[in-house]
């Protein structure tokens, strides 16, 4: 009778053996958030980006096409020991830094002589696979699940090969036009405001202590029956977009978005609210103490040169510092044993950084860009879907694109911001 010590020998060597292993992905599931506890080599060479490498400690669903990822949450929620072998096809989210990314300038210093200086990337795309359950732990709690992973490419980082002459040819079509662009939502835009409170952002839109931004948010709240349904409308209808990729200093792509707001004889000047560049280090988020924004370049899902390009963005909140979930789990039937609570407030604490928000910006058609995404309800395995489309409106003029271009030059600093709060509005009283 083999001994328990000996198991446990045999079980150890197992598991290492699995999680050092290229051929076949694998993850370990906390259930009641759908949070990656713990993931393999596989998975780490499928996702390298180290702020969610191999997707440990993040929630899968966000890691996810987001038209894929209400279905796996629910899959990996309603699991139990009679759920082996269920499989799920969904498009997984791939983040890897290309050296080079694939754009080069030419830098004159006496340190590079003259000579072409690559610049990292960060880049994303969306890949399908298959994802199987294989194993439930006996109290529920935990499931693994395996990735078919068997793809050459899968264990190899991204790579911009050719792609960068068709996203900028796309970006000129679809973002560099003349004309001003209005957002028309297919999803709640409201629940967008919320989240961004949600997530500790600061803003000041009951804030304002003059300037034309508070006037117009006070005869707002006069004319309307709510705040939030009236932002909704002024997202839609009283405030147009500017959209402006180019080239940052580095030979990166730069996304810069402008807005303005009208409503009847009040009116702002145009203003920058987000300026970001690919690079794989952070930009800030609004006002926010505790929230940062990743910037990638979305490659398409297949190789044909004609597909669609776009920009991905990434939120992410800053939690205290990973606990060592391996051994929370190791230890949690003891623990439940005693008592110990393994909760929702739990699960957020051994969190660490999180991915609460993932949008893209597709260039779909001339002067028409999509916005598709999905952001996570704090304290829930919920998320919100989000989909809108930037359409061309009001007048054609020449100096639009010229204005957006200055305004980068003017100022260097990378952001995003949630537009309406006085830091993103150039107020004149």
């Amino acid at each position: 009778v083999e001994s328990r010590e000996e198991g446990m020998t045999k079980w150890s060597a197992v598991r290492s053996g699995m999680l050092a292993s290229k051929v076949f992905g694998l993850m370990l599931i906390r259930k009641e958030d759908a949070v990656v506890v713990e993931s393999n080599r596989a998975m780490e060479c499928f996702c390298p980006f180290a702020p969610f490498k191999g997707y440990v400690g993040q929630a899968l669903g966000m890691l996810v096409h987001p038209e894929d990822s209400d279905r796996l949450t629910a899959m990996v929620l309603q699991s139990t020991s009679e759920s082996l072998g269920t499989k799920a096809s969904v498009r997984l989210l791939r983040l890897s830094v290309e050296e080079g990314g694939g754009v080069e300038s030419r830098v004159e210093s006496p340190q590079s002589e003259g000579h072409q200086r690559s610049t990292p990337c960060l880049l994303a795309q969306y890949v399908r696979k298959e994802l199987t359950i294989s194993h439930v732990s006996s109290d529920g709690a935990s499931l693994l699940m395996t990735v078919d992973t068997a793809d050459k490419t899968d264990g190899v980082a991204l790579q911009s090969g050719d792609v960068f002459p068709h996203f900028f040819a796309a970006a000129e079509r679809s973002a560099n036009g003349d004309y001003p662009l209005r957002m028309v939502t297919q999803s709640s835009t409201r629940a967008l405001f919320e989240w961004a409170s949600s997530v500790n952002l600061k803003s000041t839109f009951h804030k304002d202590t003059g300037g034309i931004a508070n006037t117009i948010m006070q005869k707002i709240w006069r004319e309307t029956f709510g705040f939030e349904e009236a932002i909704v409308d002024i997202m839609c209808q009283q405030m147009p977009h500017l959209f402006l990729v180019d080239k940052d200093p580095s030979g990166l792509p730069r996304l810069t978005m402008a807005i303005r707001v009208k409503f009847g004889d009040y009116e702002t000047p145009w203003s920058t609210f987000v300026r970001t560049v690919p690079a794989g280090d952070e930009d800030a988020f609004g006002g926010s103490a505790v929230t940062t924004h990743y910037s990638a370049v979305l490659l398409p899902e297949t190789d044909d040169k004609s597909a669609e390009y776009g920009f991905l963005s990434l939120f992410v909140t800053k939690q205290q510092p990973r606990v060592e979930t391996e051994n929370i789990f190791r230890n949690q039937a003891a623990d439940t044993q005693k008592g110990v609570k393994h909760g929702s407030e739990e699960a957020e604490r051994v969190r660490g950084n999180t991915l609460e928000g993932v949008f893209s910006w597709v260039f779909k058609d001339e002067l028409l860009i999509e916005n598709c995404g999905h952001f996570r309800v704090p304290g829930t395995t919920k998320g919100l879907y989000r989909l809108c489309y930037f359409i061309k409106c009001g007048e054609k003029n020449a100096e639009f694109r010229k204005w957006v271009q200055n305004s980068v030059q003017d100022d260097s600093k990378r952001y995003f911001n949630m537009p309406l709060s006085n830091q993103d509005l150039a107020i004149r009283t």
